[in-house]
C-alpha cells in the first residue's frame, strides 16, 4: 500500500463517518420532535389547553399594563393639582381656551 492509497482510504472513511453522523443527528432530531408531540398528545394537553394557558398569560400582562396605566394617570392628576395650586389662573385659562376652540 502506498501513502496515496492510505490517504484516499482515510478520506473516504472520514467522509462516510461525517455523512453517517449527519444522518444520525437528523434522525435523532426528528424522532425527539415526534416523541414530544406524542407525549403532549398522550398527556391530554391539547391545542386548546395550550391556547387557554397563553390567554391567561395575556390577561395577566394586560392587568399589569392597566395597573401601570393607573399609576401614570395618578401621577398626571397629582402634577395637574400641583400646577393648579401654584398657578390658580393657569387651569381656568386653559379650559377657557379649550372651550373657545370647540365648534359646538
Amino acid at each position: 500500500m502506498t501513502i496515496e492509497s492510505i490517504i484516499r482510504f482515510y478520506a473516504l472513511l472520514s467522509v462516510g463517518a461525517i455523512a453517517s453522523a449527519a444522518a444520525f443527528g437528523l434522525a435523532w432530531y426528528r424522532t425527539s420532535r415526534r416523541m414530544r408531540a406524542l407525549e403532549t398528545l398522550l398527556s391530554g394537553q391539547s391545542d386548546t389547553t395550550r391556547i387557554e394557558a397563553e390567554l391567561d398569560d395575556m390577561r395577566q400582562r394586560l392587568d399589569g399594563f392597566g395597573e401601570n396605566l393607573e399609576r401614570v394617570t395618578g401621577g398626571q392628576d397629582f402634577l395637574v393639582r400641583m400646577v393648579s395650586e401654584r398657578h390658580p389662573g393657569a387651569r381656568s385659562r386653559a379650559t377657557e381656551q379649550a372651550r373657545a376652540v370647540t365648534p359646538h
